[in-house]
């Protein structure tokens, strides 16, 4: 399991409502960081890699509870892979 953060762009203060467009970019950079962990754990431990789910939250309770807000408007992405390891060659 592993945890992603990603920077919500174009907001003054952190609670402003980020925009679609701001929240989309930030999700789509939640995904392509679990895919590429997904890349690398599948050359390290040299085994087939499946992402078995990928929890994406905005919300400012994610991390630390809601009296610690992040410095910087994120979302955060808890993605669960699967590893089925390949057999050596011969």
């Amino acid at each position: 399991m592993t945890t992603f953060r990603a920077r919500i762009e174009g907001l003054a203060d952190p609670r402003d409502v980020p925009s679609t467009t701001a929240q989309d970019t930030a999700r789509r950079q939640l995904y392509n960081m679990a895919a590429n962990e997904c890349v690398v754990l599948a050359e390290y431990w040299k085994a087939e890699c499946r992402l078995s789910s990928l929890a994406v939250d905005a919300s400012p309770d994610a991390i630390g509870g809601l009296e610690v807000q992040p410095q910087v408007p994120s979302m955060f992405g808890t993605a669960v892979y699967e590893l089925r390891l390949t057999s050596p060659r011969r």
